[in-house]
């Protein structure tokens, strides 16, 4: 990206919805809820929640529980940042 971008996706209500992305960020969405990934010096994810809170991950992996919220798209998780550490080839 040279500077910005703009993701455009239709959240779990079926609501258009923006995010948007600086440069060296990747976004996409999974089962409605925008995922912006990009590189940091350690792995780890924070899921924003509806009520405004967060959630913050060490590594890479989900709990059951929040997977099985992402899966049941009930509107809980509104955004996921993940911080990756190297490029894949």
């Amino acid at each position: 990206l040279a500077s910005s971008e703009t993701l455009r996706y239709f959240d779990v209500a079926g609501n258009p919805r923006e995010v948007l992305l600086e440069a060296g960020e990747l976004g996409f969405t999974y089962c409605q809820v925008p995922v912006v990934m990009a590189l940091a010096d350690s792995a780890s994810i924070v899921l924003q929640t509806a009520d405004g809170k967060t959630e913050s991950v060490e590594g890479s992996l989900l709990s059951a529980e929040q997977s099985e919220a992402l899966f049941k798209k009930n509107g809980h998780y509104i955004r996921i940042d993940v911080r990756v550490t190297e490029v894949m080839d």
